[in-house]
């Protein structure tokens, strides 16, 4: 064995054997393990039950703040009816899919986040607007083994809450700054599958809740040029997520058959931060008495974390395996694009789409939003 998780579950399974403190379907399991000759095998089975699927709740926490941050920021950079009032309110709808291979390469995992986030802005001075926002998403994950075998799910509802600033020509004429605070709160529920040969399959479930606090802090330039708007900028996204543990319960036991091999897991508390450069262009033309706003968006993006889960399982006392996500980071390069229409002086709508690709990770969403300035 050569991978830092396998080694792990292998040694805290030798210390069960030592001890002796192995009955029912964990037997089972090390004597499969025992009978396995080849070192792939072996390491797709370790996988099996190690509980690496649950670094699938800690990736949904950050899909919400992610996505809540990037819609408040986008926002505020887009263009607003031309009014005179200084009170906007706005709702926007969203819907993406990811794609994400683990950092280690083993487990892959695809989410689906779809919700709704609405903000009210006031334009407390010309160049400052103060703001909140509150989020509700559903986020589903599926999780798979690198040769295919569906692992696990996750399916969470997901409540949030930011606050922001944005402020014009603190820095020179054209540049402005945004800063934003998130908390987010999930509720999930998970079931994770055990199949190591045709005669053996458990299934078990569990519940658990998550959170998280988020820090953005963008700097930008908006850049008039001719026919074109330029708008630069560099942000920084900060997040700290829990997830409270996890007790698994084998769906068996209504059949009067409770496995040994449920895990308890206790996910230790994960920062990352994420940082991305990017510039977007824009420009505006009428249509009739409408009139309309196209704008494209091309950035890069780093993250960087280091996802740690302590496992055992949960009819045995002492040590459990820390089990890891990423020791490193990913670059992704994204684009995206969409339009604005301006329906009067109070009213536009707006539609948006963006695809990101990196070593690891493709995924895609799309947008649609209102604004109503009063």
């Amino acid at each position: 064995l050569t991978e830092k998780n396998d080694i792990l579950w292998a040694t805290y399974h030798s210390d069960i054997l030592d001890n002796n403190q192995y009955d029912g379907d964990i037997e089972t399991y090390l004597n499969h393990l025992d009978s396995i000759d080849t070192v792939s095998a072996l390491e797709k089975t370790l996988r099996l039950n190690n509980g690496e699927v649950y670094h699938a709740l800690t990736q949904s926490m950050l899909e919400a703040s992610r996505t809540t941050l990037t819609t408040v920021a986008n926002q505020l950079n887009q263009p607003q009816p031309s009014s005179d009032t200084e009170t906007t309110v706005w709702f926007e709808g969203v819907y993406g899919q990811s794609d994400l291979g683990s950092f280690d390469e083993h487990n892959r995992y695809q989410t689906n986040i779809s919700g709704l986030v609405a903000g009210l802005d006031v334009a407390m001075t010309d160049n400052v607007t103060l703001g909140a926002a509150a989020n509700y998403y559903n986020i589903s994950s599926e999780i798979e083994l690198d040769n295919g075998l569906p692992v696990g799910s996750a399916n969470g509802k997901v409540f949030g809450l930011t606050t922001y600033i944005n402020h014009h020509g603190l820095l020179s004429k054209n540049s402005y700054i945004t800063g934003a605070l998130d908390y987010q709160h999930g509720n999930y529920s998970m079931d994770r599958q055990v199949t190591f040969h045709s005669d053996f399959s458990r299934n078990f479930q569990s519940k658990t809740k998550a959170s998280s606090i988020d820090a953005m802090l963008e700097l930008g330039f908006n850049l008039d040029l001719t026919n074109v708007d330029v708008n630069p900028y560099a942000r920084m996204i900060a997040s700290r997520v829990n997830v409270d543990t996890i007790k698994e319960e084998s769906l068996q036991k209504r059949e009067n058959h409770t496995s040994s091999l449920a895990l308890e897991v206790n996910p230790k508390n994960t920062t990352e931060i994420s940082s991305e450069i990017g510039i977007n262009f824009g420009t505006s033309f009428d249509v009739g008495r409408a009139k309309i706003s196209p704008h494209l968006n091309l950035h890069v993006q780093h993250s960087d974390n280091d996802r740690e889960l302590d496992v055992k399982y949960v009819d045995l006392a002492g040590q459990s395996a820390r089990i890891h996500s990423n020791d490193g980071g990913e670059i992704t390069m994204g684009v995206g694009a969409g339009f604005d229409i301006e329906l009067g002086k109070q009213v536009s709508i707006g539609f948006d789409g963006n695809y990101q690709t990196g070593d690891q990770l493709n995924a895609w969403g799309v947008a649609a939003r209102l604004n109503v300035e009063f």
